[in-house]
């Protein structure tokens, strides 16, 4: 009878419990449904967790959905579903969200010397070559001041310019008139209409805009258009098909808005985090009222420059030309500065010229929610770009290959993945089926690594259960989801401590741990920044629990397999260092002394462990090779800090360089001695540019190194039988069109 009633219990939370990773409504696209008939068919975007199935396609098909568009730029398609259907798709698991199909609408002669554009022109930048994609509603193919590259039309229009908008905009950019030129008037143009007659659309043409502009090859894509929408935080579909776009290495502008003078008035993809978002100034580089205002909705500086969108005149559709104003003639001015950056540097990555562009910007002396870092200055910014790309003579073999290509760190998934769908929360009346169901699915479960991975899992979905609920305003839940999280963290700890015991399965648990928990750290404290003061002392109390559950489980992992320790305390590392790099970039310099001192003490550590590790006679060379060949992005990185902190914190930043610049140099030698330099250069000495910020008072000797003999005496190895060699794994490429293996003319 008792199997009975615990069948039947099981079989009734199967059937009336929603999965536990259910996609989520968007409260407006909710208010949509409610209002109109059941069988009425809404446009929406459907997000996934990851790339959909035809299986899962096929489902979305029998709920009703009629499908628009299947995209390769972001894991969403574009559909038309029934009202009655929205909810069923919405708690689908392996729908992520569904938000409406938001309708998106429209938001030079003094201009060019007020941004120094005809400066750069002086020393022969146009922008050649340049290929500029204009999602806009089509450019008039017959203006004799433009000249299209390629087109394409998603409106079922045709391609011409049918209202003057886009045609506008593109002569910003790239009109030869001799008295209307463009700011890169060199430049080739993409058109790529996405909005209609009337000057409106949705957002799912927009998107297949983005694609369609990856795909071909455009280097920079400009969108003069916008749509409202709540909140505008960043993670609605246009906004993430422009973080995609960026990751692509295209260069995305988009228009801040016209919706000022208030705060937090940016409209979407203005919100996106990896755009360039622009606001107008007059030529007296006044803000006028209308300009959107930031910040995000999750409290990001936007706009990122302003630029003149006042009484701007181009371009027209029947080949004269018109005054207009507005945001929208801002953010061809700043797309027409990134042709000319581009022509003067091809290799230049998105991060990078959004960089040059905010450094050299004229500040108005404004708030930053209305200016950003200010008003652009093409030719300050040209400069910026041409001396940091000029290679001095004589110093040739100062700089190691790539030094200075690439400045940003690049993390294994493992290390950079996100948090969970949260799915059913806490003040939901059905949330405890969510955890019933938790709790039959570990009892289920006898495999240890798989159990630790479940409870890993479920501290996971507790930390964005918390997230979720902040972000809320219902900050009353925090201390019970905290609680949970430290209670699955801690069955964790005590799987690794019986596989530590009985010998079995040690090195595979204690790495999940590891890992997990930096990852815990980084969340939580994104976190303690947002809520109140009440829910603080919960927060900070998981923080402790994942610093000693991550020292724990590597000082285990140190004993088992040191080379594998040694690579994740380098992976914290850098995490820690692009932490401090995004923090001053913001301008944020309140801990990124700390993170430069922890990144410096990770560092140590894992050179330490390494060399224990060799004494042992482990294989080694995977993280002597991950050490030597992104050490001097490292060094870039911290260059680029230390410019920018205050003086109390440049000291902790040149320790870190000293240190970094000694553990390039040992691992270089370990590999030369083994033969596996490779492709790496066999004497990569500190760039000149990074030894001149170590001071000589820094020249303290690193920690006194026990010999690998010595430390291996007194480390018990606990790991049974033959050493085994780690391997490294290469990030998945996918093949096919949209999936970022584009060529661009002057890159590799």
């Amino acid at each position: 009878m008792k199997k009975a009633y615990i069948l039947f219990l099981v079989i009734f939370l199967i059937a009336f419990s929603p999965p536990v990773s259910a996609g989520k409504l968007k409260p407006d696209l909710s208010d949509i449904v409610s209002k109109i008939p059941a069988d009425e068919k809404v446009p929406v975007i459907i997000l996934f967790h990851e790339k959909p199935t035809p299986a899962e396609i096929s489902i979305l098909e029998s709920d009703g959905a009629s499908i628009k568009y299947q995209y390769t730029i972001i894991d969403a398609v574009a559909a038309q579903i029934p009202a009655r259907a929205a909810d069923k798709i919405a708690k689908r698991a392996f729908v992520k969200l569904v938000e409406p199909d938001y309708k998106v609408k429209l938001v030079l002669d003094k201009s060019i010397p007020q941004i120094q554009a005809d400066k750069v022109w002086e020393t022969g930048i146009t922008g050649k070559n340049v290929d500029v994609a204009v999602l806009d509603t089509g450019i008039h193919d017959e203006h004799p001041s433009l000249t299209i590259e390629k087109e394409v039309d998603f409106t079922g229009e045709g391609t011409d310019d049918l209202h003057g908008h886009g045609t506008h905009v593109a002569g910003i950019i790239a009109s030869t008139d001799p008295i209307y030129r463009g700011v890169a008037y060199g430049a080739d143009l993409f058109n790529v209409k996405v909005l209609n007659k009337d000057g409106s659309g949705y957002g799912s043409d927009v998107i297949k805009g983005i694609e369609w502009s990856v795909n071909n090859g455009a280097e920079i894509i400009s969108m003069s258009l916008g749509a409202e929408i709540d909140p505008c935080d960043g993670t609605d579909a246009i906004s993430l098909a422009v973080d995609s776009a960026v990751n692509k290495g295209v260069v995305v502008v988009v228009a801040a808005g016209n919706s000022g003078p208030d705060s937090g008035t940016i409209t979407s993809p203005g919100c996106s985090k990896k755009g360039i978002a622009v606001g107008a100034v007059d030529d007296n580089d006044n803000v006028p009222s209308w300009s959107s205002r930031g910040p995000t909705d999750d409290g990001r500086v936007k706009p990122d420059l302003v630029a003149p969108g006042v009484g701007i005149t181009s371009t027209w559709k029947d080949n004269s030309f018109k005054s207009l104003s507005g945001t929208s003639m801002s953010t061809p001015h700043v797309s027409g500065v990134v042709a000319l950056l581009l022509e003067t540097d091809s290799s230049l990555e998105p991060d990078e010229v959004k960089e040059a562009l905010k450094t050299t910007a004229l500040d108005l002396g404004l708030d930053e929610d209305t200016q950003g870092a200010g008003r652009v200055d093409a030719y300050a910014a040209f400069i910026y770009v041409a001396n940091t790309t000029e290679e001095p003579e004589n110093e040739t073999k100062e700089t190691p290959p790539g030094f200075g290509k690439r400045k940003k760190i690049e993390l294994p998934p493992s290390f950079e993945r996100e948090l969970p769908t949260a799915g059913v929360t806490p003040d939901s009346w059905i949330y405890g089926f969510k955890k019933l169901l938790e709790s039959i699915d570990l009892f289920f479960t006898f495999d240890d690594v798989a159990k630790a991975e479940k409870h890993l899992k479920y501290a996971e979905l507790r930390l964005a259960e918390t997230k979720e609920m902040v972000e809320r305003g219902k900050p009353e839940f925090v201390d019970d989801l905290i609680e949970e999280y430290e209670g699955n963290l801690e069955k964790a700890n005590e799987i690794l401590k019986i596989a530590q015991q009985v010998g079995k399965n040690v090195a595979k648990v204690t790495e999940l741990v590891a890992v997990a928990t930096s990852i815990h750290e980084d969340v939580l404290k994104n976190v303690l920044e947002k809520v109140p003061e009440q829910a603080k002392p919960a927060i900070q109390r998981a923080i402790t629990s994942s610093k000693r559950g991550n020292e724990e489980a590597l000082n285990i992992l140190e004993k088992v397999q040191p080379e594998k320790a040694a690579e994740i305390h380098f992976r914290i590392a850098e995490k820690r260092l692009a932490k401090a790099q995004e923090k001053a970039n913001e301008g944020d310099f309140e801990g990124v002394e700390d993170l430069i001192k922890e990144y410096e003490e990770r560092i140590n550590k894992s050179s330490r462990i390494a060399e224990i590790a060799k004494g042992l006679g482990k294989n080694t060379t995977n993280i002597e090779q991950l050490v030597a060949e992104t050490t001097s992005t490292h060094l870039e990185i911290l260059s680029e800090v230390h410019e920018k902190v205050p003086e109390q914190a440049k000291t902790a930043i040149e320790k870190a360089m000293n240190v970094s610049s000694k553990g390039m140099e040992k691992a270089v030698k370990a590999l030369k001695e083994k033969d596996a330099l490779g492709e790496i250069p066999e004497k990569p000495p500190t760039p000149k540019e990074v030894k001149e910020k170590i001071p000589s008072i820094v020249k303290e000797k690193t920690p006194t190194t026990i010999t690998p003999k010595e430390e291996s005496e007194k480390i018990k190895v606990e790991t049974p039988g033959t050493p085994s060699t780690p391997t490294t794994t290469s990030g998945s490429s996918g093949s096919g069109v949209g999936n970022g293996a584009i060529s661009k003319k002057g890159r590799s």
